[in-house]
């Protein structure tokens, strides 16, 4: 069992490093064929992510959409690059992005490719395919932008603790911390995009008892809509993966095996299952990972009690298979 990235399907560097502190592979999800962004590809080349495409179908007409909304992208933007847009609007809502445009505008590209093709029960899937493809894009420019400021921020710092004649802060060394962005990434449209990419989940013939989210936001409401939810754990570290992988193999292994069992425990699922207590490491945590358990519900039977309307069942999935609960990890910087 492999845990499930939800419910983005862009993975900064910076996560991925954090999340391989606890597991050593993770699935994530893409709306069609189309290449990786590259910082994306080399984790995919390294083994960490395990790249999954649901739902292949209709890629010719996918890359049709997705092209003549660039197209229009540029005529709006009069630039190549949103990232020069979203600076230029000085913290207004990106024109094309927001709940009232993005369904406009892939209706009105997809009337223009097909004007008397009547809409088909599949297009709410194809739509969904769109959205995650753009909130894909997005994410992958804001982790742009926020990456230089965070260089410009850095270079600040080390100025001023020069012109003060200071020791830099250790606490700002913290490798995770320093190159993380607080910011909540499922703050922006997260229901949308969780609606989104459930069509991909319940597509995935292989998919797992366990989800692993970067969002508190999005994971506080997806709990508070299943009472039943309980956390189970809480790991802290200060280890870094990257740097010392081979003192985490055996732990991992072990955890990745406890929390099988967990997902596959017949009802009632045991909450005082032993978890492996995290290996000792020197310095200041800086990441964690909180553990919660939902009992009696699969994955899919969780998520859909957060989204307003019933999906349409066209996935692949099976009922109940051998998945009896749900483990749901958050990952985030301290």
């Amino acid at each position: 069992m492999k845990p499930i990235y939800f419910p983005h399907t862009y993975v900064t560097p910076q996560t991925a490093r954090a999340i391989s502190v606890y597991f050593k592979s993770m699935v994530v999800y893409q709306a069609s064929a189309r290449p990786l962004p590259a910082e994306m590809q080399a984790l995919a080349e390294s083994g960490f992510l395990d790249v999954r495409i649901p739902d292949p179908s209709d890629q010719s007409r996918f890359d049709d959409v997705v092209k003549n909304f660039q197209n229009w992208g540029d005529l709006y933007f009069d630039d190549r690059s949103m990232k020069t847009a979203f600076s230029r609007s000085a913290g207004e809502p990106i024109p094309f992005f927001n709940e009232s445009a993005a369904s406009q505008i892939v209706a009105d590209v997809k009337n223009e490719l097909n004007p008397n093709q009547p809409p088909k029960a599949a297009d709410a899937i194809f739509d969904a395919r769109i959205f995650i493809e753009f909130a894909q894009e997005f994410d992958r420019q804001s982790h742009d932008i926020h990456q230089d400021l965070g260089t410009h921020n850095e270079k600040m710092r080390h100025l001023l603790a020069g012109l003060k004649g200071a020791t830099d802060d250790p606490a700002a060394d913290n490798w995770f911390a320093a190159e993380s962005s607080k910011n909540d990434p499922g703050e922006f449209m997260g229901l949308k995009r969780l609606e989104a990419w459930m069509h991909l989940f319940e597509k995935d013939t292989a998919a797992s008892g366990m989800l692993l989210a970067a969002s508190r936001s999005l994971l506080e409401h997806l709990l508070d809509n299943v009472p039943t939810s309980e956390k189970i754990h809480v790991y802290h570290s200060a280890a870094d993966p990257w740097t010392d992988p081979e003192t985490l193999g055996s732990w991992r292994q072990n955890l990745m095996s406890t929390l099988t069992s967990l997902v596959k425990a017949k009802p009632p699922a045991s909450t005082d299952m032993p978890l492996n207590p995290y290996p000792a490491d020197s310095g200041e945590p800086c990441v964690s990972l909180d553990l919660y358990l939902i009992p009696d519900l699969t994955p899919l039977e969780s998520l859909a009690a957060c989204i307003s309307k019933p999906l349409p069942r066209s996935g692949n999935q099976p009922a109940r298979s051998d998945i009896q609960n749900t483990l749901i990890g958050l990952v985030q910087a301290l």
